[in-house]
């Protein structure tokens, strides 16, 4: 398949779960993002925030400020993107597409983050689907330096054995379904 047969694909599967069933499949996959030793240690969390079905972020990001963790969201500025801190839920307003984005202007900086990344689809070699703007890949791609921990929260049936990438994908380090977590090693096997 290619990418724009799974997007298809995932998008009718998502346009079909009705909002108890988002929040009974994101509740385990909250609870192993929340026992990963990485968000654990975290200083800086970088979050997305929910829009079109996705898995729910906000208990994450109201636990990330709970532990004292700086969290920042992705606010789309002209082509590119980049994560701005937020300190409450008040410092977001719909922006581009409709999606929460941070009214502040105070640029996220942190060289080491948990990154929370959205996206349609991803494989078990842990390359990810976005939704075609490319928005995540160029931000990642222009932080190389940086010591970046990439997580994707998905449903189940957003994981697919394999699909074809491109050079400029940028794959994650681990995959959180609400059955188990799905992490990369250094060999970039499963």
């Amino acid at each position: 398949m290619d990418k724009k047969e799974i997007r298809d694909i995932v998008m009718s599967k998502k346009k079909a779960l009705l909002p108890l069933e988002i929040c009974r499949v994101s509740r385990p996959v909250i609870d192993y993002v929340f026992s990963m030793p990485e968000f654990v240690e975290a200083e800086a969390v970088y979050c997305y925030m929910e829009f079109n079905q996705e898995i729910i972020t906000h208990p994450i990001i109201t636990k990330s400020w709970e532990m004292g963790k700086r969290v920042a969201a992705p606010k789309v500025v002209g082509d590119d993107m980049e994560f701005y801190y937020i300190r409450s839920f008040e410092d977001v307003t719909p922006g581009y597409m409709g999606i929460l984005e941070p009214v502040d202007t105070v640029p996220a900086d942190e060289k080491k983050a948990f990154v929370i990344m959205p996206g349609l689809a991803y494989d078990l070699d842990f390359n990810r689907i976005g939704y075609g703007g490319g928005f995540y890949d160029r931000f990642l791609a222009s932080h190389r330096e940086y010591s970046f921990f990439k997580t994707a929260i998905v449903y189940d049936f957003q994981i697919f054995d394999h699909f074809d990438t491109e050079e400029f994908d940028i794959p994650v380090d681990a995959i959180v379904s609400s059955k188990r977590v799905y992490r990369r090693d250094i060999s970039g096997g499963q």
